[in-house]
């Protein structure tokens, strides 16, 4: 009898057992499939709509800073003046701007401020601040909240390259017609390769890297890579005087 009672518990201590695990691996399988379910709608989205998303952003967008980086490369601005970095902020069609730029041999250092269609300028060589005619200016162009949703306008080929718990990395192929913003006269048409960030949260472009011929006289291989941060970051710019 005593026997038999030790065989009950025996097996019945296994069926528990065997219960248990069963119910562990089924919990398991659950908690996968979730993470699973989650990874799957979160890569759901595809390229154009993750563009469409950052355009829908920017277009609230009142300022930004911003930051152009040459790893190859410059911005030919005319007289032999190269501009190889630039950063700066912007709200509306105001900014502000320090530049580095090379002339011959020679580093050049400049600021500029751009407020209600004028412009104001520092010599180079001294550091002081003057009014200019804004056709003067070698950046007259220039217009970050333009180029902004110009990068975002007129893409085609379209690939997701990848992605984080941040962002996005999509590239695509864009015209060189869409940098006018950005350095002024383009070889017109000719089609260059982007890739860009795409911040998941605010879907704020984050940066943009520029292959290919812009500009006439750029190689093939010139490497642009734009930064865009701190959106709706509010300043206030005013106009410098002579003596600052």
């Amino acid at each position: 009898m005593l026997g038999s009672i030790i065989v009950a518990v025996s097996i019945l201590k296994k069926n528990i057992v065997t219960r248990n695990i069963i119910f562990g691996i089924f919990l398991s399988a659950l908690v996968l499939l979730g993470c699973s379910k989650s990874y799957l709608t979160e890569s759901a989205k595809t390229p154009s709509e993750i563009v469409q998303m950052a355009q829908l952003a920017v277009g609230e967008v009142q300022n930004f800073t911003f930051e152009l980086v040459h790893k190859k490369g410059y911005i030919d601005l005319g007289n032999g003046l190269n501009l190889i970095h630039a950063h700066g902020y912007t709200s509306q069609n105001d900014f502000e701007i320090h530049t580095e730029s090379t002339l011959g041999r020679s580093l050049i250092k400049s600021d500029a401020v751009v407020i209600g269609g004028r412009t104001w300028i520092t010599n180079p060589i001294t550091g002081k601040w003057s009014e200019i005619p804004s056709d003067d200016s070698p950046i007259n162009f220039l217009d970050p909240t333009v180029l902004i949703k110009n990068i975002l306008s007129d893409l085609s080929n379209l690939q997701l390259l990848g992605e984080d718990e941040s962002v996005y990395e999509v590239s695509a192929e864009t015209y060189s017609d869409s940098f006018e913003s950005l350095v002024g006269l383009v070889k017109t048409g000719n089609k260059i390769k982007i890739e860009m960030k795409i911040n998941k949260l605010s879907n704020y472009l984050e940066q943009v890297t520029i292959n290919g011929q812009i500009q006439l006289n750029d190689d093939d291989d010139f490497e642009r890579v734009i930064y865009f941060s701190k959106y709706n970051q509010a300043k206030i710019l005013t106009p410098p005087t002579e003596n600052d």
